[in-house]
């Protein structure tokens, strides 16, 4: 089955940089950005011919695939979202392995009141949350005591910087 589609060239590399941070830890190589890995990762598809590049006139949307690739991301974008719910009860600083034990909680919390989801709930999305929520600088590290902690950034101890991120999450989640 083959089709067109016609994304610009930023908004593909935006959303596969947001994509990029929803990974499990071993998928991006540790010395490179995420904004570089996104970028590769279009160029790789490209040189591939899985994705070919024009010019055109009039960019058109493209809601099929970005559906499909909310769909396979599902369980860590719904993973993220109940973590960013989370993070308002967590009393950082915190060393990163508590507040991933806090935020798995969390998500086991949310799952059983979801009934539904439960692989959203698990270790492994709770840490790749921290990580990514590390990335997006919504945590950041601080030394205490010789010892590195995690703190909620003063950008999003303000409801509203957080409501927003919990928006724009939530707005990928179709299910």
């Amino acid at each position: 089955m083959e089709f067109d589609v016609a994304l610009g060239q930023e908004e593909l590399t935006e959303r596969a940089l947001q994509l990029c941070h929803l990974l499990p830890l071993g998928y991006r190589p540790p010395c490179q950005s995420s904004h570089s890995f996104a970028l590769d990762s279009v160029d790789s598809l490209v040189r591939c011919g899985i994705l070919v590049m024009e010019e055109l006139s009039q960019p058109s949307q493209c809601p099929e695939l970005l559906f499909f690739l909310c769909s396979l991301l599902s369980v860590q974008l719904r993973a993220l979202s109940w973590a960013i719910e989370g993070l308002q009860s967590l009393h950082t600083p915190l060393p990163e392995s508590e507040c991933v034990a806090q935020l798995h909680d969390c998500l086991r919390d949310k799952a059983r009141q979801d009934r539904v989801h439960h692989e959203s709930s698990s270790a492994d999305m709770a840490r790749a949350a921290v990580r990514t929520l590390t990335d997006l600088g919504v945590l950041v590290e601080v030394e205490e005591g010789g010892a590195v902690r995690l703190v909620i950034s003063d950008l999003f101890q303000q409801a509203e910087n957080m409501d927003k991120l919990h928006h724009f999450i939530r707005q990928f989640l179709y299910n």
